[in-house]
């Protein structure tokens, strides 16, 4: 039995502890995180980068430039 998709984003977004341990190389995403990023991303990249592009780049890439586009919008 399929196990059922959370609710709300909240439930599968990463958090800064977490995006900064995959940053690091030492976690990985899940992959319902990895497409809640992916989708983060795109959205604060302006929808310059492609999800294609993001996800070719790695985890570890993808956790940064969330971590830093966070860091730009504190």
């Amino acid at each position: 039995m399929p196990k059922p998709r959370p609710e709300s984003p909240g439930d599968i977004a990463p958090t800064s502890d977490a995006l900064q341990q995959v940053s690091r190389g030492t976690r990985s995403f899940s992959d319902a995180e990895r497409e809640w990023c992916v989708g983060e991303a795109v959205v604060r990249s302006q929808f310059e980068r492609s999800p294609a592009q993001l996800l070719a780049d790695g985890d570890r890439a993808l956790a940064t430039l969330l971590l830093d586009a966070g860091a730009h919008a504190a």
